[in-house]
């Protein structure tokens, strides 16, 4: 394999354990967007049978049919809900539950017997009603209500966005419903009258925050392999546009990663593969499909050798930094010719 991101079982089911002792409540596993780009039939197998995980999430109907069609068994909620009226014939098919957002998409379920969450607009300024009419709070197959935190940091924008979805569960006034609002970082609000927490980048072992509490690793391991090592002289330039020239003598590695498989072109010249804890300088423009690296003097590769973009040391939280991005980008970016294997 040219590329492989291995997914670390141990580190997934380890963080999934510690964020349920952290919360004291299931989870819903966030998969949405490939996991984050880890491969969601590969993390979802592996808490499809995780007594701490209640039901996974994802974006759109066309994700939650990949999953069921994976054989995922656990109930799958459709954050973006539904669109058009084939969304509700192949929701009804696979199982799948929506969230309902607007009168139009409850408009589209009613009639049908399909359970569904809602979602409140406290705040966030994107999707969800701003109120309950009846005919949507007392509807025989509402099993869940939600809202979602615009700017969990913000203490007093969150309590203001909490406080007035507490204010509409009060007027609700029932007790049979399923109650999330907590994402990763808003796991630091302990709330007492929420069901379960709906968690995405902490369960892939991404801290939301420098200071978050729970314990958590990185789950992968992104690595290419080495197809060519090459001698340089001083003077000579590397890749388009030349933008690294040689400083001294030196070997230059080529790896088979390349901007269309995930590495950020920004992070040319300014970030490294790892080989063994060695710390390979990336060099030249990033390419679609590969990328250089100036081999120090007392590190012995040879190719196909296989080097780490990014591992549980030197992470996507790392990288981001320096892009001035937010993990959850570089994440996504991971290519479809990404091999994504649980080891």
């Amino acid at each position: 394999m040219r590329i492989v991101l291995e997914l670390l079982k141990e580190n997934i089911k380890s963080n999934v354990e510690n964020i349920y002792k952290k919360a004291k409540k299931p989870i819903i596993a966030v998969v949405k967007a490939n996991a984050y780009g880890m491969g969601s039939v590969e993390v979802s197998k592996v808490l499809d049978d995780s007594p701490y995980v209640k039901y996974f999430a994802v974006a759109c109907v066309e994700e939650a049919v990949e999953l069921r069609e994976a054989k995922v068994k656990k109930p799958i909620l459709v954050l973006g809900g539904i669109l058009c009226q084939e969304d509700v014939e192949i929701i009804t098919h696979y199982d799948i539950i929506p969230v309902i957002s607007s009168d139009y998409q409850f408009e589209m379920i009613k009639d049908k017997n399909i359970d569904f969450h809602v979602k409140i607009d406290t705040g966030m300024g994107r999707l969800g009603l701003f109120d309950l009419t009846e005919d949507i709070a007392f509807h025989p197959n509402l099993k869940g209500i939600l809202t979602h935190l615009a700017s969990p940091l913000d203490k007093d924008y969150s309590f203001y966005q909490i406080n007035k979805f507490k204010d509409i569960l009060k007027s609700l006034k029932r007790k049979d419903l399923e109650i999330h609002l907590q994402s990763s970082a808003g796991l630091m609000y302990e709330l007492d009258f929420t069901t379960s927490v709906r968690i995405g980048l902490a369960i892939y072992g991404e801290k939301p925050y420098d200071s978050f509490e729970v314990p958590i690793k990185p789950i992968y391991r992104l690595r290419a392999k080495v197809i060519s090592l090459k001698a340089f002289k001083k003077g000579d330039k590397i890749s388009y546009g030349g933008t690294y020239t040689l400083q001294k003598d030196a070997i230059i590695g080529v790896v088979s990663m390349g901007y269309a498989d995930g590495i950020p072109k920004p992070l040319a010249n300014k970030w490294y593969f790892d080989f063994n804890g060695n710390k390979l300088p990336i060099v030249g423009a990033i390419t679609m499909d590969m990328a250089m690296f100036e081999l120090p003097k007392d590190v012995n590769i040879k190719i196909g050798d296989y080097v780490d973009f990014v591992n549980e040391q030197n992470t996507f939280s790392m990288a981001s930094k320096i892009v001035k991005t937010i993990p959850y980008e570089l994440m996504c970016r991971i290519g479809k010719r990404v091999k994504r294997v649980v080891v």
